[in-house]
């Protein structure tokens, strides 16, 4: 260690200790703010989803009681609309 340090001098060694630490923390944060996005963006899109399905149950509802599936099916057909559609790319 000291001969490498003693080859490149102390001002290289030091500015390469203090890239290689910069580096690190550099990916380490990367990867920690890469997982908590990720894993904050599939907890919003579930509770989407489970939000879009009881909105979904409570339009259906009354059409299933009645047994009319003719309403059922405009009720349904209705709820799904392609401009409201989110797609996410990761």
């Amino acid at each position: 260690m000291l001969r490498t340090i003693a080859k490149l001098g102390v001002k290289r060694t030091l500015f390469l200790s203090i890239a290689a630490a910069l580096a690190a923390a550099g990916l380490f944060t990367a990867i920690t703010v890469n997982r908590v996005v990720l894993g904050a963006l599939e907890e919003a899109l579930a509770h989407r989803g489970e939000s879009d399905a009881r909105v979904l149950a409570s339009a259906v509802a009354q059409a299933l009681q009645a047994n009319r599936e003719d309403l059922m099916a405009a009720e349904i057909e209705a709820a799904f609309d392609e401009r409201d559609d989110a797609y996410v790319v990761v």
